[in-house]
């Protein structure tokens, strides 16, 4: 009697024994699927992020200078005319700087010091040009935003009046009016200069959005 009691737990233990295997072996297999759909549920989802068509515009290929501007307020008046300044701030930052790496580039290939071409400009009535210029721009498409918060967002982009061979030409007609700075100027090269410029600005306020 006592044999066949310890053979009947015997083969107990043994039963008990596999089924705790096989449930082990379910866990795992449990354990890893669980593993892999968690790491399939944390994947990265991506967002389309919609750049406005003003910044479009501006970053665009054109035969005349653009710029953008950005205004926000509560007020949608003042909104728009922030965005408005901005925009011909830009504008006008983009030809002054065309303009003076231009100068300087001219400078290094001749024997005039920078201060003496800088005035000879200014004797031109350069600046006068630059804000003609800034002043007679348009504006080619406006955008407005209402943000969660509740204020308003703008953006403005603007055009210049002339295109960019046209102010080249005028900034070498205005070096080309004084007598002393005629004689080592060469309007074709400085004219190049300046678009190389113009390009370069833009270039790098397109890298600077996109960071």
């Amino acid at each position: 009697m006592k044999k066949i009691n310890l053979f009947a737990v015997m083969l107990m233990v043994a039963a008990a024994l596999t089924s705790c295997g096989a449930n082990k072996q379910v866990a795992q297999n449990g354990y890893y699927q669980g593993q892999n759909q968690n790491s399939q549920s944390v994947r990265p989802t991506e967002t389309k992020v919609d750049v406005d068509e003003c910044i479009i515009l501006a970053d665009a290929d054109s035969e005349k200078p653009r710029a953008v501007g950005i205004g926000r307020s509560f007020n949608e008046k003042e909104s728009l005319n922030r965005a408005r300044r901005e925009a011909r701030l830009e504008l006008a930052r983009m030809i002054k700087t065309a303009a003076d790496e231009a100068v300087k580039g001219f400078s290094k290939t001749s024997d005039i010091d920078l201060r003496t071409t800088t005035e000879a400009l200014e004797r031109a009535s350069f600046s006068q040009f630059m804000s003609e210029e800034v002043d007679n721009s348009k504006t080619i498409k406006t955008s407005k935003y209402v943000l969660s918060d509740g204020t308003i967002q703008y953006y403005v982009c603007i055009e210049s009046k002339s295109s960019v061979n046209a102010i080249a030409k005028k900034m070498s007609q205005a070096i080309s009016q004084d007598e002393m700075l005629r004689q080592q100027f060469e309007a074709q090269e400085f004219e190049k200069e300046v678009k190389e410029e113009f390009n370069a600005y833009k270039a790098k306020r397109q890298k600077e959005r996109e960071q």
